[in-house]
């Protein structure tokens, strides 16, 4: 079975592998092909060939595999490449050797004039929770948005309100939480990031937890 989507969380890898299945992991993407393989989003190494380097916490890519880019009359979206041959499509993660740890894809959202990028604040947030989360974007009518976060276990919330307010600067502090044990996905099996917000934001989800923006 082939299950393409966001990064495989090692707890879920544990939870397959204790049920007798073989896990294989790889992270990669249209316009680069394959870039690295491993168990789970923590232990991705690079395939043989594969070149990357880190630049402002982006993810670029040069190996024998890229795509020549979009086509002439295609939007060119994120893909970017530079005259010595590396290729980013905005994802951003770190490199420790040849150990490629994925944050996820490039995005942000603005709240009071502070602009705050979700990958690597969601990064920081799965380090002090116990389950799984996703952030996004909530309209919001004073500030333009704020974040939402979904967390897949209910004793997370408080967990990490508590965490965020002495960690965070309050810009990067979720105000509105929900529990949500599967968020929902698009027709490719990504994360529905609109209708994930609109489930937190009040849909009646149970254990939805809002924290006026302030």
């Amino acid at each position: 079975m082939l299950i393409a989507g966001d990064g495989l969380d090692r707890r879920l890898r544990d939870r397959a592998v204790d049920r007798g299945l073989r896990v294989e992991h790889y992270y990669g993407a249209t316009e680069l092909s394959l870039v690295a393989w491993g168990s789970c989003r923590d232990d991705l190494r690079l395939f043989d060939e594969v070149e990357v380097r880190i630049e402002d916490g982006r993810i670029w890519v040069r190996s024998p595999w890229l795509s020549d880019g979009p086509a002439p009359d295609s939007p060119v979206g994120p893909w970017r490449r530079g005259e010595d041959g590396f290729v980013s499509i905005g994802d951003r993660g770190r490199l420790e050797g040849d150990l490629l740890m994925v944050s996820g894809r490039a995005g942000a959202i603005t709240t009071g004039g502070v602009t705050v990028e979700l990958a690597p604040l969601a990064e920081r947030l799965r380090e002090a929770a116990a389950g799984e989360i996703h952030l996004v974007g909530i309209p919001h009518p004073v500030v333009g948005q704020v974040l939402g976060c979904a967390v897949s276990r209910p004793d997370d919330i408080e967990r990490l309100r508590s965490w965020s307010h002495s960690h965070l600067a309050p810009a990067e502090r979720p105000r509105e939480w929900a529990v949500i044990a599967r968020p929902p996905l698009t027709a490719a099996g990504k994360l529905d990031m609109d209708a994930l917000a609109a489930l937190i934001h009040g849909h009646g989800v149970a254990g939805r937890h809002a924290e006026e923006a302030r």
